[in-house]
């Protein structure tokens, strides 16, 4: 007979929320990116599992703080003046929420683990047009096709 036994991370961290733990999976964008968080009180974890590069015509920046270790795969990340590092296994990236970058995939995907601080600010994308809410960069993209 086969085991019911769940194996995916929210079987495994359900236990530890009454503890002050939070975990959650999921897919953002389209076929951009899985990732895992478990949030402590203190600090979050987080394994992303990078399926495509970003979009090189504008950077980001991000809503907190994070150290990153590449654990398989590698990307080349961008930032503004021209500045570029390759990032392969063993790597460590440190950021804070304010600074922009993007990534190239060095092949087919990336897996990394973050510990990020706690959120702080909002996140989105350096354009021509200025700063643009992550939410809103979309529909932003959008309107900027059509004209």
């Amino acid at each position: 007979m086969k085991s019911k036994r769940k194996t995916d991370g929210y079987q495994l961290f359900r236990r530890w929320r009454w503890r002050g733990f939070d975990y959650k999976s999921d897919l953002i964008a389209h076929n951009y990116m899985r990732r895992w968080v478990l949030k402590t009180p203190w600090f979050m974890i987080r394994l992303h599992h990078i399926l495509r590069s970003d979009d090189r015509a504008h950077f980001h920046d991000h809503p907190m703080d994070f150290t990153s270790l590449v654990l398989r795969g590698g990307y080349i990340e961008y930032q503004p003046g021209g500045i570029s590092r390759v990032c392969r296994p063993g790597s460590i990236v440190r950021r804070q929420a304010e600074d922009l970058h993007n990534l190239e995939l060095l092949g087919k995907s990336a897996w990394t683990i973050l510990l990020t601080g706690p959120y702080r600010r909002e996140w989105g994308f350096a354009t021509d047009d200025g700063w643009i809410i992550a939410g809103d960069y979309d529909a932003w993209k959008a309107r900027r096709a059509q004209s």
